[in-house]
Formats: structure tokens, C-alpha cells, sequence
């Protein structure tokens, strides 16, 4: 009876004891899903490293001649200051869970971006965009002030021949660099090297003197110290709010934005400027943690091909922990036996089996961690990979597309604003010429010969059936050939050449009726004479001497017409055919006529090969532009 009762108390107090401990352990468990206060705040100090207390405004207030006027308007910038930081601070309820994993995904610093663009998936993602893009070709021209000016075609030429030269300014190389370098960094400077300018001063073209400016040099971001000025930071309404007025350099230099290139990665909110030193988001940032999944998948790849296979057979347990040395040693010699073409022995009442492990869908699993990679980069798996496209109906259109537009993209926003300040510079530094030069990149994709024809031809069968409706003229068609550098016809004369008007070789009497065959009348009554028109042996008409059939048409006019040739002095004759055999530009070569500035004259060329020019127009040119 007092073993019963005692029993029944150390139960009942038991179940009092584990009933009191639950909610402690309950609440011990959840409370190691949530962070304590330090280490949310030092998450948000992660996410948000600096704030507008961090950096120096040199705000300056205007100058009154009351002091208490300054001492006021102190006051309020201060409180205006200290409310502004108050909207730094996270309200709300967010899952610390959630929060933790967005929260380390902030800006990892310049050196960490520079050390994992070590790795060659995340080189290949920043290099890879910007090498494709400048291998693209493009044009050159500039405004002009008034119509009656034209375009010169040979100073642009040789503005661009001196900035593609690998000894001078080699600016293909600066371009692509500058790409690069935004991509990696999230951030780039390209600053113009120009000797006696003051940089602390806004952009002005006649700073620039002669042969002071020496090319373009591509800075890293952790050589720059951002400034902004108090408008930059109090006025919302201004146009370069938040973005940096000034440019610190390392030896105390400060350059006025308005003398450099900025280029940035994408735009960063407002609150986290500061943060990423007013630049935008680095590529190795946002796909460094993909890159290690998808190398990760990848290296486990030749483990799982040497190790799939696993090899099992009966065996006593008993006997196994007897003697474990020997049980081992048994399995060594099986398994060097059958590695080595061997012969196994044994029981015959013993099972030998083999389990290998399917890799079927493997390599699609890791093609997908390599895809999260390039859509991380903003790029297509296809050609970040090098690898065909694959898929039911894929035929690689789509890939091509999303390429070609990001190609595209880092043309528009890196290469042309670049392109555009150096050539200015070059044009008023070597010619002291003030022009605003425009910059236009050829198609990324040029088509071939016979892609080239087929265009034509569907262009030629457009403009035939406009001109037989009626909507357009043979004189609009001309123009419209002459104007497209793809036609084959641009080296067309703007004029249509008047076709000199032939004598009848057949003399008048051809004209009267019975007398031959003419346009007007092509029935002839004369007699039939048998030697005038010999037969072969089979009795069928020969090809005929042909001296009495006319053929008359515009197309015989045109290619019996002929250009008259300009008579030039013997000098000049001389001095424009050295020109035009030593300095002839590549794409005037393949030209049957074209125009050259050679002197204080344009001449009209008709090209019949080397050493073989024609000179069949001769004018005077105008003075280049100021």
C-alpha cells in the first residue's frame, strides 16, 4: 500500500516538472530563431554602412548682415539633417529569418570584387560583353552649322585613324577597358588627361589648347573619393540630386563632374548610395554565390563518375567481428582483384552484386546552376558557356537577340558618351576645331553577300511596285539607291548624266518607208536578196553579217556613254595622283567613283584600278569648320 502511494506521488510530480519545463523549452527553441538586438543592428550597419552623417557637405549660406540671420539658418539645416537620418531607420515587423538572408547581401567592397574577378567564370562575365561590343565598327560625323555645309569625310578619317592607333591613343582599347572596369567595380572614372586645365571648374572646350590634350585614362574606383555639393544634397528638385558635383584625387586634385565620364551599373536606390560610393552594383557581387553553387555541382561531377559504382556481397557478421582485420583484408584483395581484371573465388551458395548510381539527369542539374549564373550577369548561358542552345524547336534566335540588345546597351550608355568627349577633345586639341561630334556603331550582325542580295532584291521589287503605283518617281529611286551605302549604286551622281544623243548608223534613208527596219517602222518591203543572208548545211539561217539590224535602246546609250575627263595642269596632275595612289583610303578602293579632297579642291574620281584614275569633276571647297 505504500509502494502504491508513494509510486502515484513521484508520478504525479514528474508530470508537474516536464509540464512546467514545456513552455521553457518551447520558448527556448523559438528564441534561437530570433536575433538579438546587437545583431540586428549590426545587420542593418551591414546592409546601410553609411549614412549622410558620414560624409562632409559643404553647405555655405548666404551672406546677410545679420548674424542671428546665419545663426537660424544653421539651426534649421541641423534639424532638417537630423530628420532626414531618422529615415535611414527599418519600421515595421521583418522576419529576422528572411531578413538575415537579404541583409548579408550587401556591397561587398572594391578589393573583394577585384579578388573574385580572379575566377574565370566571373572574368568571363565582365570581359566577355564589352570585347564583343567594340569589335563592332562605327561612323563618325558632326552637326553642322548651316545647310550649305557638308560633311568632311577626309578629316574624320583621319581623326579616327589617329585615336584607333595602338602607339597614340588607342581609344577601342580605352572603351573597352571603361566597360570592363564598370562591371567589375559596379563603378568607373574615365578622365581626360588634358595639360593646363583647371579641373575644379565646369567643362569648357576652350581650356583645351593646342596638342594639350593626351588621351583617356581609365580609373578604378578605389583611387576616387566622391564629393557632393549642398545643392547636390538638399535641393530633391535638382537635376544631379545625390550624384557626385567632384571628383577627389588621391595627390588633393578635385575634377568638376563635367570633365569626366561616370559610368555606373545599374541605379542604386538613393538610401544606399552611400553605401556603394554613389556607383552601381558590381557583376562579382551579384553572382559570386551562384558561381560557387554551379563550380560546386560541377566539381562533383568526376567524384560521382569514379564512385557511382558500389560493390556488395554476402558475408557473416558474426565472423566479421571475430576477426575484423581479416574481414578487411578480404575485402582489399577482392577489390584489387577485380580492379585489375582479376579472377574472384567464391562460395557457390554467395551473392556478388553491383549498384551503380544514375547520372541521367546530372548534367541538366548543373547546366541549371550555369544558367543562374548568366541570368545573375544579365547574360544568356549560351554565350557566357559557348555551348549550343538546347530544347525542342531551339534554334538559337532568342539567345542571339538578348545578346545582341545587351551589346547594344553597352554601346549606347559606355562606348558613345566616351567615343563623343574624346573625339571633341581631339578635334579642338590637334585642329582647334569647337565640333560636337556624333558617334554611330555599324549593325551588330552585318549580313553576308547573298543575305546582302536578298535584301536588295526584296527592296528592288518594293521600290518597283511604289513606282508603278505611282507614289514615287525614276528620280526618287535614283536618289534613294545613291543614299544607301548597302545598294551597290551610293557612288551615283546626284544629277542624272545627260545621254549624248548617237547618229543613225544607218543613215536617213533607213527612215523611209520600204527602205530596212526602224523603231517606228519595223516591216521592210525591199527584195529579198538569198546572199545577203547565208544558210548553214542544214538549211537553217546563219548568225549573219548584221549589217542591216538596228538595235536602239537607252540601256546601249548608257553603256556606250562615256565620261569626259578634266584636264588638270601638269603639277597638279601630278600631286593628285600620288595622293590618290598612296593615301586612298580602304573604302574608297572598292568604290567605281568617288570624291577627294586633296589641296583647296574636291575632284570627282572615276577609279578604273591603281594607277588608273580618272578625274572627271573638279571643285572648289569650302573652309573647314571653326
Amino acid at each position: 500500500m505504500f509502494n502504491k502511494f508513494v509510486n502515484n506521488y513521484l508520478t504525479n510530480l514528474i508530470k508537474k516538472i516536464i509540464d512546467e519545463q514545456k513552455p521553457k523549452q518551447t520558448d527556448a527553441i523559438c528564441e534561437k530563431f530570433l536575433l538579438p538586438e546587437p545583431d540586428r543592428a549590426e545587420l542593418l550597419a551591414h546592409s546601410i554602412q553609411r549614412t549622410p552623417k558620414d560624409f562632409v557637405t559643404a553647405f555655405t549660406p548666404p551672406k546677410t548682415a545679420m548674424d542671428s540671420a546665419d545663426a537660424v539658418m544653421d539651426s534649421a539645416v541641423n534639424q532638417n539633417c537630423a530628420k532626414f537620418q531618422d529615415k535611414f531607420a527599418i519600421s515595421g515587423t521583418v522576419s529576422d529569418i528572411i531578413y538575415t538572408h537579404f541583409a548579408t547581401q550587401g556591397f561587398i567592397g572594391f578589393q573583394a570584387c577585384a579578388i573574385l574577378s580572379q575566377n574565370w567564370l566571373i572574368n568571363k562575365a565582365c570581359s566577355l560583353p564589352p570585347k564583343e561590343a567594340i569589335a563592332t565598327e562605327y561612323n563618325l560625323s558632326y552637326e553642322l552649322n548651316n545647310e550649305d555645309e557638308k560633311i568632311d569625310e577626309d578629316f574624320l578619317a583621319k581623326l579616327k585613324k589617329i585615336s584607333d592607333a595602338t602607339d597614340k591613343f588607342n581609344i577601342k582599347n580605352k572603351c573597352q577597358e571603361f566597360a570592363e572596369k564598370k562591371r567589375q567595380f559596379g563603378q568607373v572614372l574615365a578622365f581626360p588627361v588634358i595639360e593646363g586645365v583647371d579641373y575644379s571648374k565646369p567643362f569648357n572646350i576652350d581650356m583645351v589648347t593646342e596638342g594639350s590634350y593626351k588621351g583617356m585614362s581609365i580609373v578604378d574606383p578605389m583611387w576616387i573619393r566622391p564629393e557632393l555639393d549642398g545643392n547636390a544634397v538638399s535641393d530633391p528638385a535638382s537635376l544631379n540630386f545625390y550624384e557626385p558635383t567632384y571628383f577627389g584625387m588621391p595627390n588633393g586634385e578635385r575634377v568638376h563632374r563635367s570633365w569626366v565620364i561616370f559610368g555606373i551599373n545599374g541605379k542604386v536606390p538613393d538610401v544606399l548610395k552611400p553605401t556603394y560610393f554613389f556607383g552601381g552594383y558590381p557583376i562579382p557581387q551579384l553572382i559570386f554565390e551562384r558561381v560557387y553553387a554551379a563550380e560546386k555541382v560541377a566539381n562533383e561531377a568526376p567524384m560521382l563518375a569514379m564512385s557511382k559504382r558500389l560493390l556488395y556481397m554476402d558475408g557473416n557478421l558474426n565472423t566479421y567481428a571475430l576477426d575484423q582485420r581479416k574481414a578487411e583484408n578480404d575485402a582489399k584483395a577482392f577489390s584489387y582483384f577485380r580492379d585489375n581484371w582479376g579472377v574472384v573465388v567464391k562460395r557457390p551458395d554467395q551473392n556478388i552484386g553491383q549498384i551503380d548510381t544514375s547520372l541521367t539527369d546530372f548534367d541538366d542539374m548543373m547546366m541549371s546552376q550555369f544558367q543562374l549564373v548568366a541570368a545573375a550577369a544579365g547574360m544568356t548561358a549560351v554565350k557566357l558557356l559557348e555551348t549550343q542552345p538546347k530544347g525542342f524547336n531551339s534554334t538559337g534566335e532568342y539567345e542571339e537577340d538578348q545578346n545582341r540588345r545587351l551589346l547594344m546597351t553597352i554601346q549606347k550608355e559606355d562606348f558613345v558618351p566616351l567615343l563623343q568627349l574624346h573625339y571633341r577633345l581631339l578635334a579642338k586639341s590637334k585642329f582647334d576645331k569647337k565640333l560636337h561630334i556624333i558617334v554611330t556603331f555599324d549593325e551588330i550582325d552585318t549580313p553576308d553577300e547573298k543575305e546582302r542580295a536578298e535584301i536588295n532584291e526584296s527592296k528592288s521589287r518594293t521600290l518597283i511596285g511604289y513606282q508603278n503605283a505611282g507614289a514615287i518617281d525614276s528620280q526618287e529611286v535614283r536618289d534613294y539607291l545613291r543614299k544607301d551605302p548597302t545598294s551597290g549604286f551610293d557612288y551615283l551622281d546626284e544629277d542624272v548624266p545627260e545621254v549624248e544623243e548617237e547618229t543613225n548608223l544607218f543613215g536617213s534613208d533607213l527612215e523611209e518607208e520600204g527602205n530596212g527596219t526602224t523603231p517606228q517602222n519595223p516591216f521592210s518591203f525591199d527584195e529579198w536578196n538569198e546572199s545577203d543572208h547565208p544558210r548553214k548545211k542544214n538549211g537553217q539561217f546563219g548568225t549573219g553579217s548584221g549589217s542591216n539590224v538596228a538595235k536602239s535602246s537607252r540601256s546601249d546609250k548608257i553603256r556606250k556613254r562615256t565620261r569626259k575627263e578634266v584636264q588638270l595642269p601638269k603639277d597638279e596632275y601630278a600631286q593628285v595622283m600620288h595622293e590618290l595612289n598612296s593615301n586612298l583610303p580602304k573604302e574608297l578602293k572598292n568604290k567605281k567613283v568617288f570624291r577627294r579632297s586633296i589641296g583647296n579642291h574636291t575632284y570627282k574620281v572615276q577609279n578604273n584600278g591603281f594607277n588608273n584614275y580618272k578625274i572627271i569633276g573638279k571643285y572648289e571647297i569650302n573652309e573647314m569648320l571653326d
